[in-house]
């Protein structure tokens, strides 16, 4: 008898350890399919800031999945990880990070889906990315644009994709510097620098020559990531060796300790398409041909609309470190002053955000 309580509890504890392992992977297709859209995106325009943000772009293409012909949509599912998964499971599965981001209130996100025809624009639909989910399987852009266009006429879908994120970290900072940055190109660009002295977690990481530092945000639970490259020239380098490394090993080379971190002020705005590099993963059905029922409907172009800074925002957290130039001077110290890469992350190690600096 005991023995059977024995076996029936090693049942219980392994089922629960397995649901946990399937519960922490269940967006890992989405993060990598962020992580290789961004690469891909960066190979090709190495010169220009990056910032992906793979949610929302996402839940537009899954809104197009379940409007498409078979081939655009079978390279949709089968490149975000949906095929053979139940409906009911993927929109709670991108609900529950939709609602992780949207507690930390750092992030503003929406899609814009127009239809044009003859170079005119006959109807527009903005959706916040709650929105989009929850019209993934009613939304009918395949007749709503036969409806709206003459048959035979070609008609494009444009959709564009906005995210804005609002800095806010945890700790308070120090008097700021003016210092330079110097850009991918070799150029010197004066910025004002930013003194943010406090304990964090940071190492160096031999794989990737870069030091990688974690900035905390104001809610505790988000976490800048910045990877730096030895090399002020290896941002190239860095994106090769980042592209194969296992980031969920990266706790392994973070230690926490006092460090006096120099950050550039800056605010970025991207906005390009992101058509090239979808088309590059596998995904340029949906570009020649979207609908089932008719031929002359496809998708023109997605383009990602995004905003990224760093600033003196803070929540004025202590550090409870000394100010005093003693103390100050035993305190290692990292310059941000050339290209980097970095992530927007939860403290579960959820991707929100990737993104490069190089200007």
């Amino acid at each position: 008898m005991a023995t059977n309580c024995k076996h029936k509890a090693l049942v219980i504890f392994n089922i629960i350890l397995l649901s946990t392992k399937l519960a922490a992977t269940d967006m890992v297709d989405m993060e990598h399919f962020g992580q290789e859209l961004f690469y891909a995106l960066a190979s090709t325009e190495p010169q220009r800031n990056q910032l992906i943000t793979p949610l929302p772009l996402a839940t537009v293409l899954i809104l197009l999945r379940a409007n498409a012909e078979v081939d655009s949509a079978y390279e949709i599912g089968d490149y975000l990880g949906l095929i053979g998964k139940a409906n009911e499971v993927i929109q709670e599965n991108y609900d529950n990070l939709l609602r992780k981001m949207e507690k930390t209130k750092y992030f503003t996100m929406s899609n814009n889906i127009s239809i044009v025809t003859s170079q005119i624009v006959v109807d527009t639909v903005k959706l916040s990315i709650r929105d989009t989910i929850k019209v993934w399987r009613t939304h009918r852009i395949c007749y709503k644009a036969a409806d709206l266009t003459n048959s035979g006429h070609k008609t494009d879908i444009l959709l564009e994709t906005k995210m804005h994120f609002n800095n806010v970290l945890r700790y308070s900072l120090s008097s700021s510097t003016r210092g330079y940055f110097h850009t991918h190109n070799g150029d010197k660009i004066e910025k004002e620098m930013l003194n943010h002295i406090a304990e964090v977690r940071y190492g160096k990481v031999p794989q990737l020559s870069a030091t990688a530092i974690e900035v905390p945000y104001s809610d505790g639970n988000t976490f800048l990531l910045i990877f730096l490259p030895h090399n002020p020239m290896g941002i190239r380098e860095l994106e090769k060796h980042l592209k194969v490394f296992p980031l969920g090993s990266m706790n392994s080379y973070l230690r926490r300790n006092r460090l006096k971190l120099i950050l550039p002020k800056f605010k970025t705005h991207v906005k390009m398409s992101v058509r090239d590099g979808l088309i590059e993963l596998g995904m340029g059905s949906m570009f020649k041909r979207l609908c089932e029922t008719t031929s002359h409907i496809r998708v023109g172009d997605i383009v990602f609309s995004s905003s990224f800074g760093i600033n003196e925002q803070t929540a004025g957290a202590e550090t409870f470190i000394d100010d005093d130039e003693a103390t100050l001077a035993k305190i290692p110290e990292i310059r941000v002053d050339h290209p980097f890469i970095f992530l927007v992350k939860s403290i579960r190690n959820d991707i929100y955000l990737m993104g490069k600096i190089v200007t």
